[in-house]
């Protein structure tokens, strides 16, 4: 079985240049990394973060592209 690497929010915003509070706040309307929670520990699945920057990523430059 494969190991997933997990990042803590703290991370996860600081990577994305956000502060935990909006972090917290797209992770509750919706719109956020993928995450697990793991009793009351929310967890970011390090690939799937990868993936969801890509895709945020290539949607930024579709918008750009369209200007």
């Amino acid at each position: 079985m494969a190991t997933t690497d997990y990042l803590r929010p703290q991370q996860v915003a600081e990577m994305l240049g956000w502060t935990e509070k909006t972090l917290r706040t797209y992770r509750n309307r919706g719109g956020s990394p993928p995450f697990v929670k793991v009793r009351n520990r929310v967890l970011y699945p390090a690939d799937e973060l990868a993936r969801w920057i890509a895709v945020e990523a290539k949607k930024s430059e579709n918008k750009k592209a369209r200007r």
